[in-house]
């Protein structure tokens, strides 16, 4: 994974996978994750297949994590992501980086996935 954004060290190797989410037959995002190897191993590797994998970290590895974040940038959809999203080239997106760090700093998971524009809400509490 791309550590050197991150503010973390890489661990000795890590299993990628790239999916393609559907709802109701339709594409609503592309992502891509990076799970540290040995974390990989102790999930059932079918469930990372189909599905969300943050609440699998969770379950695997949730006293492992000492800190985690979300990283939200609004885009546009190039060719290869209009194309599988079914959307108009340059049709906004929102890009989502997420990263998950252990106690010394090594990242167990790190994740980039890219919705569609009208596919996703956020809601912030302002204090």
């Amino acid at each position: 994974p791309w550590v050197d954004r991150m503010k973390g060290s890489a661990a000795p190797k890590y299993q990628m996978m790239r999916r393609l989410h559907l709802r109701d037959d339709r594409s609503y995002l592309v992502g891509r994750f990076y799970l540290e190897y040995e974390l990989f191993k102790q999930g059932p590797p079918l469930q990372f297949r189909r599905l969300p994998t943050l609440p699998i970290l969770h379950k695997i590895a949730g006293e492992r994590i000492a800190k985690a974040w979300q990283v939200l940038t609004i885009g546009a959809a190039d060719v290869e992501l209009a194309g599988l999203l079914n959307l108009a080239l340059n049709a906004p997106v929102a890009k989502v980086e997420r990263v998950a760090l252990d106690r010394n700093g090594v990242v167990l998971y790190a994740g980039h996935g890219v919705y569609r524009g009208d596919a996703i809400s956020m809601e912030i509490e302002l204090r």
